[in-house]
């Protein structure tokens, strides 16, 4: 009965955050920023959707526990900013070539341990570049009271025109799997 009310109250939040949600033929179609999931079921006049594709579109931690039959949402507020050292100013437009640039990242709101984190780009042809990646045994790793990083990348930006994808993740303590928390677009010329 948890399941379903935690199933409920994320399809709920996401139509309050402007989620378009559009009925047919075979259950619902989410579309979150321009990303169409068709994954869900309806059963008794109500409808149930994957937790995994829910998280993961809508960029939120989660962790299974099969022993208590309990899945924990976390949905940490995390503001990506690019700066150029050169000028100290925040872009989102580069040119060819290689870029050195920094990737700020603010987070709060974090209710959940963190054992890792990584930053990858995304190039148009989405060819994924991990530029960046830390674990908890690095001693440099942020505290979950002062989560916040600083890192300095230097990227290739010669896919071709359009626009590079930077993502931050996490993994949760005790998990396998890494998930996206925040995304940041960065248009080449």
């Amino acid at each position: 009965m948890k399941l379903r009310k935690s199933i409920l109250l994320v399809a709920v939040l996401s139509l309050a955050f402007g989620t378009a949600v559009f009925a047919n033929s075979k259950g619902f179609t989410i579309e979150f920023n321009r990303n169409t999931v068709n994954d869900s079921v309806q059963a008794d006049g109500d409808f149930y959707f994957n937790v995994r594709t829910m998280a993961n579109s809508m960029h939120y931690l989660y962790e299974v526990d099969r022993q208590s039959k309990r899945v924990s949402i976390f949905k940490p507020n995390v503001h990506l900013l690019t700066i150029n050292p050169a000028t100290n100013e925040a872009f989102n437009v580069v040119s060819k070539g290689r870029t050195k640039f920094l990737v700020f990242a603010q987070v709060d709101n974090l209710n959940a341990d963190i054992s890792a984190l990584k930053i990858t780009i995304d190039d148009p042809y989405k060819e994924e570049t991990v530029v960046h990646s830390r674990t908890s045994s690095d001693p440099d790793f942020p505290s979950r009271s002062e989560f916040n990083t600083s890192t300095e990348v230097v990227y290739d930006f010669n896919s071709g025109a359009g626009t590079y994808t930077l993502k931050y993740w996490m993994q949760l303590r005790g998990q396998s799997s890494m998930q996206v928390v925040a995304e940041k677009a960065i248009f080449r010329r």
